[in-house]
């Protein structure tokens, strides 16, 4: 009877595991169907997406992803992570830098293996930039960008000369490099206006600056500062000056050439006159009367002329074989550089002529 009521036992403890199992099945039953039910569209989307995807794939781009896969497979965990952190660039890319990253990608590709290690030691030198190296770094880039063909003529030609630098030469090199950094924007824009003049340079400027400076080579400190001074008082020239200054070196020019002969003159009269001395004086004939067409004559040629004008004509008129400038104040009682506007006139009107440093008339 025990036996009995145990198997009794049970068969109904049996019968309520299979009912609890069957409200079990039931259940997960019903929350799969939902959950099924809640992504049939997000699996319809994804099968949609892919099948777009692969429908645009040609066979150059299946070939790709195959190749890719294929360099995925190999891939170690620090690979993936570099694949992620790069594709996480990518994604923030514009059409701008997409595009750049496809030239160099193309530049890379056509780079040798002596190309490729010096762009991995390039590499290497940046990431130990600090972050002041990569602002100048990405400022020179800029100034880079900015070059045309011409710039980038001289700037291959500047490197072919650097790169024929001894260790002197990037000695001077370097502190000319520290002494321009030290220029201030007044000094650097001097700096230009001389780079630009000497870059206008012809062959005859430049041997004269070659003279120049091997002359100032040789200046004592006292030199130099008389030259400073020169230079400072030309810089304050205006063309007015300068034009004054030019004019003025020429009357001394001309002074000191018509004082030569004037010197060599009055030693040939004082040999004419010792030579003729003890002879019996001529006696001087008077001057003859002035016929009428001769006033006229002389009317005319001082007619609109002014005071000072008139004097030098007739200065002019009485000496037939010429006369020099210095000469001709000396009659006149005034400094020659008071009469040479008065001259040039003249001689731009017609009036008279010169010849040999002498004045006479037309």
């Amino acid at each position: 009877m025990a036996n009995a009521d145990d198997f009794h036992g049970l068969a109904n403890e049996m019968a309520n595991m299979h009912d609890d199992r069957k409200k079990f099945v039931k259940t997960v039953h019903r929350d799969t169907r939902k959950i099924l039910r809640d992504i049939k569209p997000e699996i319809s989307r994804i099968k949609n997406e892919t099948a777009d995807l692969i429908a645009g794939f040609n066979e150059e781009d299946k070939a790709r992803a195959t190749e890719i896969a294929n360099l995925l497979a190999e891939f170690n965990e620090e690979d993936m992570a570099r694949a992620t952190e790069v594709a996480n660039l990518l994604a923030g890319f514009n059409e701008d830098d997409k595009a750049r990253a496809t030239e160099i990608a193309n530049l890379l590709a056509g780079f040798n293996e002596e190309d490729k290690a010096r762009a991995a030691e390039m590499v290497n030198l940046l990431a130990e930039f600090s972050d002041e190296d990569k602002v100048r770094a990405t400022e020179i880039a800029n100034l880079l960008a900015g070059f045309n063909k011409e710039d980038k003529t001289r700037a291959a030609e500047i490197a072919n000369l650097l790169a024929g630098f001894n260790d002197e030469d990037k000695a001077r090199a370097a502190e000319m490099a520290n002494l321009l950094a030290e220029f201030s924007d007044e000094d650097k824009v001097r700096a230009t206006e001389i780079a630009n003049l000497l870059a206008g340079f012809n062959k005859e400027d430049k041997t004269r600056a070659a003279e120049i400076a091997n002359l100032l080579a040789g200046f004592n400190e006292e030199d130099k500062a008389r030259a400073t001074e020169i230079v400072n008082l030309l810089a304050g020239f205006n063309d007015e000056d300068k034009a004054r200054a030019t004019e003025i070196a020429n009357l001394i020019s001309d002074f000191k050439k018509e004082r030569e002969e004037t010197a060599a003159a009055w030693k040939s009269l004082l040999g004419t006159m010792s030579s003729v001395r003890g002879a019996a004086p001529k006696k001087e004939a008077k001057p003859e009367e002035k016929s009428a067409e001769v006033k006229v004559k002389e009317e005319k040629e001082f007619h609109g002329r002014t005071e000072k004008e008139r004097k030098i004509l007739s200065i002019i008129k009485k000496n037939p074989e010429g006369i020099t400038l210095p000469e001709i104040a000396y009659d006149m009682g005034v400094a020659f550089v008071t009469i040479t506007k008065d001259v040039k006139k003249m001689l731009q009107d017609g009036l008279i002529k010169k010849v040999d440093n002498r004045y006479l008339l037309v």
